[in-house]
């Protein structure tokens, strides 16, 4: 290929992406009704739940720590014979 087929075709593509993004961002923009009220609903509700910071936990049995975003303790990732819940590792321990 010469270097002035290689530009064409590099042109083309980006008039391809360019039309592309174009149609995604118009059928992005379409709402309906129904999806506006419960949008609304929701918002009255106090909206989407806040994402709590990771915490550190701990495994009483092995000592193996995990850093979890959940809302509830882990269980520890090592294979114990019953499952074991992580406990949380208290600040600056």
């Amino acid at each position: 290929m010469t270097t002035t087929e290689q530009t064409t075709t590099t042109e083309q593509q980006q008039a391809v992406s360019a039309a592309a993004a174009a149609l995604g961002a118009l059928g992005g923009r379409k709402r309906s009704t129904r999806k506006t009220e419960a949008a609304r609903a929701n918002g009255k509700r106090g909206g989407r739940p806040r994402t709590m910071p990771p915490v550190e936990y701990r495994c009483p049995r092995c000592r193996k720590r995990v850093e979890a975003t959940a809302w509830r303790a882990p269980w520890c990732p090592t294979k114990h014979r019953t499952p074991v819940r992580m406990l949380r590792v208290a600040e600056g321990a």
